[in-house]
């Protein structure tokens, strides 16, 4: 909801005119940073009519991808660099030692990532009580995670990212600044 309508949550007046123009500078890299899959962000763009980017954090910063005359190419160096906070392991083997959390529901596929392992949970859950055990549970297996709780408001549903550790956007954006030869406050 910072730059384009989510929910019931109204577009800000003019933002995105204003933004159009910031953007077409020469001196702008433009990078896009969402929570979503990349599929809904190319939605967004044509919904939207937004210019695009040179590149797009996803997936709560656990995917990043770089615009090439080819179509969207993920950063596999950035994969290179969070894997290891899984000891290696996919996503599927995550979501088998999480299964035990009958309060997990996953979602649909569209919504996994190769770092990203994502649940629907009931607002009626103690989220804190469910992730202080599915954070004691990781790190018995030895496993470094970033749990994201958030609230799809149009549904009503909790939604649990489970990420590497060094996955986040923020972390994200640093790695690109790095890539691309930035220093902070550039």
């Amino acid at each position: 909801r910072t730059l384009i309508p989510n929910g019931t949550e109204p577009e800000s007046n003019g933002a995105l005119e204003l933004f159009r123009q910031w953007v077409y500078r020469k001196d702008v890299t433009l990078v896009y940073v969402s929570g979503r899959h990349l599929a809904l962000i190319e939605q967004a763009i044509v919904k939207f009519y937004l210019p695009i980017p040179d590149a797009i954090i996803a997936d709560v910063g656990s995917t990043i991808y770089q615009a090439t005359s080819f179509g969207w190419q993920p950063y596999e160096s950035w994969s290179v660099q969070i894997n290891p906070d899984w000891r290696g392991l996919a996503h599927e083997d995550l979501r088998r030692l999480l299964d035990v959390f009958s309060a997990l529901h996953l979602q649909p596929t569209q919504n996994q990532g190769r770092h990203k392992l994502s649940y629907h949970v009931s607002l009626e859950e103690d989220s804190a009580q469910l992730m202080g055990a599915m954070n004691a549970c990781l790190k018995s297996a030895h496993i470094k995670a970033n749990l994201i709780w958030s609230v799809d408001a149009p549904t009503g549903l909790g939604l649990l990212d489970v990420l590497p550790s060094s996955a986040s956007k923020l972390h994200a954006i640093h790695f690109l600044m790095q890539q691309n030869g930035y220093q902070d406050g550039e």
